[in-house]
Parts: structure tokens; sequence; C-alpha cells
């Protein structure tokens, strides 16, 4: 395309000549882009590399960051206008976007202490933004990941370091602790039956194991007030022997009749009886404190029911 133009000649004797002539005018220029955004937020590693064509003689690029030429480097996330200038002052402007990751983030949440001093604990992670995926390491530990869940976590304070697919990188702190835990060995009477189960406690008193396997004991319900030696995962605990519920028994006085060679001392104990024993017939109450007495070796005494 282009302007037509006419113009007449004239020379001195006054002839006139008409003579058309048509300027052509070139088009904008092409501008093509190759955008490089950041691979970490904040980081400003981006650059916008410009491709002019044309049929343009010379091209000129400024611009808004007072950069010059094609390419503008180092760039952080932002906009940026490129005005490529040409032929007789001709220019043409472009804008341009650069973006980068949102802000890769590591937040541990919940932990869960080792349950004693050779023992390990859990971490749960939070992780956000940056680029997946994402890899996780405490320097110097060797741990197991199953999302959310950081595994076999040693006892101390660690720096949880995230890094996602660009090695950009996150870090937070954690503290695992010796976990409180504690146990008991309560026994109940079931049915006819003597019963004896293990409860193992957190820290805070709440039973995370109801009925731990105690294996072959031979406990019997003398040995309630004792303590006992368990083995929980590893972990070395003392449980004290105690009764589920004080309602299951009943204190009797007893009166045992001691006979030391002519002196009669007559002691009074208490002593708990299972409803089980007293909600029976009177023969099976009688051997009950016939077993009493043997255990004992005492002499003879009365329980009044």
């Amino acid at each position: 395309g282009g302007n037509s133009y006419q113009a007449v000649v004239s020379d001195e004797l006054g002839c006139l000549a008409e003579v058309s002539t048509q300027i052509p005018f070139l088009p904008e220029p092409s501008v093509e882009a190759n955008i490089f955004n950041p691979q970490c937020y904040g980081d400003e590693t981006g650059a916008i590399d410009l491709l002019v064509s044309g049929q343009h003689d010379h091209y000129e690029v400024s611009w808004s960051n007072a950069a010059e030429g094609f390419v503008n480097e180092n760039l952080g996330a932002g906009n940026y206008t490129a005005t490529i200038s040409y032929g007789q002052g001709c220019q043409i402007q472009s804008q341009y976007s650069v973006t980068s990751p949102p802000l890769l983030s590591v937040v541990v949440g919940e932990t869960t202490d080792a349950a004693c001093s050779e023992g390990a604990g859990t971490m749960e992670l939070n992780i956000t933004g940056g680029t997946p995926s994402y890899s996780v390491d405490i320097p110097g530990v060797e741990t197991f990941q199953i999302e959310p869940f950081l595994y076999e976590v040693p006892i101390g304070q660690h720096e949880v370091v995230v890094t996602d697919s660009y090695g950009c990188q996150a870090v937070d702190e954690a503290i695992i602790d010796q976990g409180n835990i504690s146990a008991q060995i309560v026994y109940e009477v079931q049915g006819c039956k003597e019963v004896f189960r293990a409860q193992i406690y957190n820290g805070m008193g709440e039973v995370i194991d109801e009925d731990y396997p105690i294996g072959s004991l031979g406990l019997t319900y003398h040995n309630i007030g004792q303590q006992v030696s368990l083995d929980y995962r590893g972990c070395p605990l003392v449980a004290p022997i105690k009764r589920k519920d004080d309602s299951q028994f009943h204190p009797r006085s007893y009166r045992i009749n001691t006979r030391k060679g002519a002196d009669t001392n007559p002691q009074t104990v208490d002593i708990y009886v299972p409803n089980v024993i007293q909600k029976s017939d009177p023969d099976v109450r009688n051997r009950f404190f016939g077993f009493f007495l043997a255990a004992g070796n005492t002499g003879s005494g009365d329980a009044g029911f």
C-alpha cells in the first residue's frame, strides 16, 4: 500500500506535463516475545527476549524499567512495557507480564513425641506455594514421608527443609520430645473370671492403647497394688496394678485372731471381696474365706456379709 501523488511540471515556454507517482509505506514491524519467569518467589531472574522483524532497516528498543535493547534481563515479577522505534520517528509499544510462583512455605503442624528415649516421633507438614513436586529433608537424619506426615524423626530440635522442583527452599523448625508415656494394668472381674488388661497413656493422660497385650504374667487378685515391668513398642515401662472400678468390690472387716503363745492379739484387716463372691451361695463364700485363711496362714475368723 501507499499514497499516490500527482505533479504538474511546466517549462519556460509554458508547456505543461502531468506526472503521477505512488510512494509506498512500510507496514509496522512484527514483534514476538519469549518470556522467562523467575523460578522462585521474590527472585529477579526473569527475562523478556524480543524478536522484531519487518521491512525497516533499523530498530531500537527501550523499556519502562530504563533497560535498553531487545533483551530485558534480571526481572522480578511485574509488568514491563517495550517501546520499539523505527523508520522516521515511528514507534509501537507492547506490554509484557513476568510472573513468579507463590511463596514456598512449610509449617510443621502437629507433632507426635517419641514414646521413649530411644524412640522416634512424627511431624505433620503443611507445604504450600512453590512448584511441585517437593522433597523434604532434615539434615543428618534419615526419615521417610507419607504425605503429609514425616516419620522416624528422632528426639531433638530439627530444621525441616523443603525443596520444590526448581530448587527453591523453605525452612521451619520443630522439636520432638520424649513423650511422657505411662501404663497401668487394670484388674476387673468379668463374670467369674479375673481379667488383667494393660492400658497405655500419653503425656496428657489420654488412653492411646486400651488393651495392650501383656502376655502371661501369672497375675492374680493378690498382685493388686504391686508393679510389673512392661515393654511397650521397645519402651520399658513400669505399670502399677489397679482395680478398674472399686464398685466391683466391697471392703469387709475380717477379724483374724492370731495366737502367739498365751497372748491373743486380735487384728482387723480390710479385704476387698468381689461382687461375684458376695452374690454367690454360702458354700462359695465359705470356700473363698477358707482360701484366704490358708493363704495367710492365719487362725480363725469371721466376716460378716
